[in-house]
């Protein structure tokens, strides 16, 4: 009996040690799992479970969003330089007197295109800074010749013969002029003009909003504007064969009297200022517009030279209508159609210069972009050939105006 108790208690141990020796084993499909402690139990997970992804807690930041960014992305950055040909039309500057003896179509001889050429390289920085530009451009030394007839009957119209002709040329007083009588005048003139000028600015960090983009530029400016015109005049008052006023044979009759006119006058403006201004863009892709508005003051230094004289031929003179005649030799006196002889005057004056321009650009490849633009200029308080009188110089303000198209590459690197 002792036997046999001990040997179950020795079968059960020897049971034990197997079983716990033994890895633990799935069961059987459709089979229970075993009961037991939660620990030595394997767990059961079906095929297609996929373990969750790890969480990962969101980044935060207390810096608020800046609302722009630096516009590296549409302008780019580092060196560059353009050269753009320049097809420009300056207002006319000739004298009144010499305009309105012109045809309709031509009495602003000098409102013209010019071609030229202009030259600008500067630096862009990154996102972070500025940059800076210089630019300069120069217009051709254009001239042009003009000439102009004109034939006026001084008993309709004696304002349309200029004051200087009315007061050297001995015209019959208004009580001795015939119907026939006539005015004849000749004008023959040259003109020349030429303009040029540099500038050098900064610029701010570039700053978009989309594809818009907007800086601001501060800097300075230099214009030189030289103009000359130059008229030679031919006047001749003639009267009729038989003046019915006069007896036969009387030294008026199919008489002529002719004066010469010569004057030259040249002008020069050089300005010097500063200027701001503001550049905004827009970049859709390879394509891209750009304006630029540029407001400047300074001082502008006027010169002016002028000289004339006019020449009276030979004449036999009736001061009036049955008074003796006269012979007058040859006279020579100063001053011309419109100048007061020989003249110089030099003063300086505040001037505004405003400039606006538009540009469309196409980038060719990542360092070439080919562009058209339109670009318009103004300058007040110059001194033009038109401002001078045969007395003094005038004291109203003239202008210039320059505006027309700019064709250009720029290299970027």
């Amino acid at each position: 009996m002792k036997l046999r108790v001990v040997g179950a208690i020795a079968g059960m141990f020897l049971g034990s040690a197997w079983a716990t020796a033994q890895g633990p084993t799935s069961p059987a499909a459709g089979t229970p799992a075993p009961a037991g402690p939660a620990a030595t139990r394997a767990p059961v997970l079906p095929a297609s479970y996929a373990a969750p992804a790890a969480y990962s807690a969101p980044a935060t930041s207390s810096a608020p969003v800046p609302a722009f960014e630096p516009a590296s992305a549409v302008d780019g950055s580092g060196a560059w330089i353009s050269a753009d040909y320049l097809l420009w039309r300056l207002n006319g500057h000739l004298p009144g007197v010499v305009s309105g003896a012109l045809p309709q179509s031509g009495g602003d001889q000098l409102a013209d295109y010019h071609s030229g050429l202009r030259v600008s390289l500067g630096y862009q920085g990154d996102g972070s800074s500025g940059g800076f530009e210089l630019s300069g451009f120069v217009l051709e030394n254009a001239h042009k010749n003009f000439n102009a007839g004109d034939s006026i009957d001084p008993t309709a119209n004696l304002d349309r013969i200029p004051l200087s002709v009315q007061q050297r040329l001995p015209i019959d007083p208004p009580g001795d002029i015939d119907p026939a009588d006539r005015l004849l005048s000749a004008l023959h003139g040259r003109t020349s003009r030429q303009l040029w000028g540099a500038e050098a600015n900064c610029h701010t960090r570039r700053c978009c909003f989309g594809p818009l983009s907007f800086d601001f530029l501060a800097g300075a400016r230099y214009l030189n504007l030289t103009e000359n015109v130059t008229v030679a005049g031919d006047f001749t008052y003639a009267e009729p064969l038989t003046d019915p006023d006069e007896v036969p044979g009387n030294p008026e009759n199919g008489r002529t009297r002719t004066m010469h006119t010569f004057d030259s006058v040249t002008t020069r403006n050089r300005y010097f200022g500063g200027q701001v201004g503001t550049t905004v863009g827009y970049t859709q892709g390879a394509f891209s517009l750009d304006g630029t508005f540029k407001l400047g003051a300074g001082a502008t230094y006027q010169q002016v030279r002028a000289f004339g004289f006019t020449t009276l031929d030979p004449a036999v003179i009736e001061p009036s209508a049955g008074a003796p005649t006269f012979n007058r030799p040859l006279t020579v006196l100063p001053g011309g159609l419109f100048t007061p002889g020989a003249f110089s005057q030099n003063r300086t004056r505040l001037s505004f210069l405003p400039e606006l321009s538009a540009r469309a650009s196409y980038n060719l490849t990542a360092n070439v972009s080919a562009h058209v633009g339109y670009s318009f200029l103004y300058v007040s308080n110059v001194v033009r050939p038109s401002d001078v009188t045969n007395s003094v110089l005038d004291t109203r303000s003239s202008h210039l105006t320059a505006h027309g198209l700019d064709l250009g590459l720029q290299f970027r690197y």
